[in-house]
């Protein structure tokens, strides 16, 4: 029954336990747990390209199913890969428990191997949910030592005293992140608009669509980084990731929730969140708590060790090429762009954390449609007429991986925005009056991008493997 042979993809099963943890230790070491779960059909085999012998025994072919279904799925090959490189081997060594035990439980009732898998499937599903919990809780205490030890050049995170970071709350946090039930139709969640692999933006169009299907007018922007933020939104709307978490749920054309008496009940009654909310907050489900976890994660997404980073507060010379050394010194000093976007002695968030007009507001008002509403920026948020057209200064950190730019997405390119400053913006009554013509040559231009491509953390696909090793 154990014995060696080939299936019709060529692969060699081992002829003992031990072999085959070996020959399928990365990728293909789950299949024992979660073939076991589910013995498919002959047919349902043949059509991912393994077929059973006659005579053939079960396990074999639900570990040459499960591994072309495993190959096909994404979240589950991001976690194993995220628990290996976080040396989570009590994932492996429960998923070798869990196939000794079927193993076992097939050699003593040859006579039933279905009864038998029945019998062992509710100890091999147990051991390899404690394998999962094993791996979140390694990635929830990275997230921590992320926070304490922020990467170079980024100063130290402020945790409100009202929402203390744990690994239980960022755990839930993250998991409520990737949870399309948060929206009223079931569509959306909110990586769907901060795709963790897109640099926790959306890189696919100038701005995301919403619950109607019809395009948001603003861009989504980057949650990397975004626990140094004063103000959230294009417009400053939300002082904290508690209060931006709240936007979304309930704008209309966003995840469009009805009320918030109906969401949290809705969250209340998932079994996924049974216990969860009380083991991070000691109490049930409540909007603030909601909102206090999914701001938890979000605040552990930081990025920093850029090859900029490394030069300037690392006193590594050469991890800054010379042509990004020359676009540094246009930022500081022809370019003007440091007057905005700040860099400090021992850190720099390249932000000032203010509102600017820079033309883009007006530009785009002039080239609206009859049907589009104009949007204001900043005197959405305060009423006053000067703050017309003022939009947040966002930081610059991983700009390479976060287009397209500006609060409408209008710029597909860094060169494109490079261009566009040093044309003088869009003139307009209340423009910035450090918005002026630049004239910078085309090879000043193209240093200036060179150094923007500098400031790219060494983290970030770090970060979203390690958000999709979560997700559900």
């Amino acid at each position: 029954m154990f014995g060696r042979r080939k299936s019709s993809r060529g692969l060699k099963h081992a002829s003992g336990p031990s072999m085959l943890l070996d020959k399928f230790r990365r990728l293909t070491a789950v299949n024992w747990s979660a073939g076991l779960a589910i013995i498919p059909t002959g047919e349902s085999i043949g059509r991912f390209g393994c077929r059973p012998r006659e005579g053939g025994d079960p396990v074999s072919d639900a570990l040459c199913y499960w591994r072309r279904m495993l190959l096909m799925s994404r979240s589950l090959g991001a976690r194993l890969r995220a628990c290996e490189k976080n040396r989570a081997f009590p994932l492996l060594l429960s998923i070798e428990a869990g196939k000794g035990i079927a193993l076992r439980a097939l050699r003593h009732r040859k006579d039933a191997p279905m009864t038998a898998l029945k019998f062992s499937l509710a100890v091999v599903l147990a051991l390899l949910a404690c394998a999962t919990a094993a791996c979140t809780g390694i990635s929830g205490d990275r997230a921590l030592q992320r926070v304490a030890h922020p990467p170079l050049g980024l100063p130290a995170v402020r945790i409100p005293p009202s929402n203390p970071l744990t690994a239980a709350r960022i755990a839930l946090g993250r998991q409520l992140f990737f949870d399309v039930r948060l929206s009223d139709n079931g569509r959306f969640s909110c990586a769907t608009c901060h795709e963790p692999r897109e640099a926790f933006t959306q890189t696919q169009a100038a701005t995301p669509r919403g619950a109607s299907g019809q395009p948001l007018p603003r861009n989504a922007p980057s949650l990397i980084n975004a626990a140094y933020m004063d103000r959230l939104m294009h417009d400053g709307e939300a002082h904290s990731l508690e209060a931006q978490v709240l936007s979304p749920l309930f704008a209309v054309d966003e995840m469009a929730n009805p009320s918030i008496a109906g969401f949290v009940s809705r969250v209340a009654a998932l079994p996924d969140y049974a216990g969860r909310f009380e083991a991070a907050f000691g109490e049930s489900a409540t909007m603030p708590n909601i909102a206090k976890a999914i701001a938890c994660y979000e605040r552990t997404l930081l990025s920093g060790n850029a090859p900029f980073d490394l030069w300037r507060y690392g006193a590594k010379e050469k991890s800054l090429p010379d042509m990004a050394k020359a676009g540094y010194a246009l930022f500081i000093g022809k370019a003007g762009c440091a007057a905005c976007h700040t860099i400090g002695e021992a850190d720099a968030l390249f932000t000032d954390q203010s509102f600017h007009n820079t033309g883009v507001g007006s530009r785009a008002e002039k080239q609206r449609s009859a049907d589009q509403t104009i949007d204001l920026g900043r005197e959405r948020v305060t009423h006053d007429p000067l703050d017309r057209f003022k939009y947040r200064t966002p930081s610059l950190r991983n700009v390479a991986r976060t287009g397209p730019y500006m609060h409408d997405g209008s710029f597909a390119s860094l060169l494109e925005v490079v261009e566009f400053y040093n044309a003088g913006g869009a003139p307009n009554a209340g423009l910035d009056p450090r918005i002026h013509p630049l004239d910078l040559g085309d090879a000043e231009i193209l240093s200036l991008v060179a150094f923007l491509e500098s400031l790219t953390g060494d983290n970030i696909d770090d970060l979203a493997n390690e958000a999709h090793a979560a997700e559900r």
